[in-house]
């Protein structure tokens, strides 16, 4: 699959790269904001995006961009956070339906089911 990664931590964007290369997947673009994700959806049209929650450098955070990723371009997106704050767990779980969401640290197993389950 085509996959679009969007995270404002470089560790966590090479991380993820590598499991999903290691998982037979082609990342096609790497993004540090909503707005910069939005962008690669555009050109790239990815088969699957894995998403920051909060990405606080942009106009967009992670959230609002999956909103419009799955709007306009139907494609799924699963979320990676490392918030287990009340706010966030609000917020997620309003949304919860229509995504798929990994926290960090994650496995390679974690990856692989959270891909599995959303695209069933």
């Amino acid at each position: 699959m085509k996959v679009v990664i969007a995270d404002d931590e470089s560790l966590t964007l090479i991380v993820t790269k590598k499991m999903l290369s290691s998982l037979g997947h082609n990342v096609v673009g790497e993004a540090f904001t909503g707005d910069e994700a939005l962008k690669l959806v555009k050109d790239y049209k990815p088969d699957i995006v894995f998403m920051d929650i909060a990405m606080p450098y942009g106009k967009l955070d992670g959230i609002e961009a999956a909103k419009i990723i799955l709007n306009e371009y139907k494609i799924p997106v699963i979320f990676i956070t490392a918030y287990a704050e009340k706010v966030m767990e609000d917020r997620l779980e309003s949304i919860k339906s229509l995504y798929g969401y990994i926290v960090k640290p994650f496995s390679l197993e974690d990856l692989e089911n959270q891909i599995k389950k959303i695209l069933n």
